[in-house]
């Protein structure tokens, strides 16, 4: 019973998944670059998403556990954080 079940999955699975498996043809790629290149037009990599909207206000919380080392004339620090 089980094992006509199963191969009856199997056997769906095969028929809709199509047979095989599909590989993108140059045509196809050609055109997901030109869908790229026409959503990336106006895009400007010095600003933020939605420039000129209100802005998106993310907080965190940062607990210190201790300051290990400061090195005042290399301006380096260590610190131990909380998890």
């Amino acid at each position: 019973m089980l094992k006509s079940f199963l191969k009856g999955i199997v056997f769906l699975f095969y028929l809709f998944s199509g047979g095989s498996c599909h590989f993108p043809k140059p045509l196809e790629l050609e055109n997901i670059t030109d869908v790229i290149k026409q959503v990336l037009v106006d895009y400007d990599i010095r600003l933020r998403p939605n420039f000129g909207g209100k802005p998106l206000y993310i907080g965190m919380d940062l607990n210190i556990a201790s300051f290990d080392s400061i090195s005042e004339v290399n301006m380096v620090s260590a610190l131990k954080i909380l998890r």
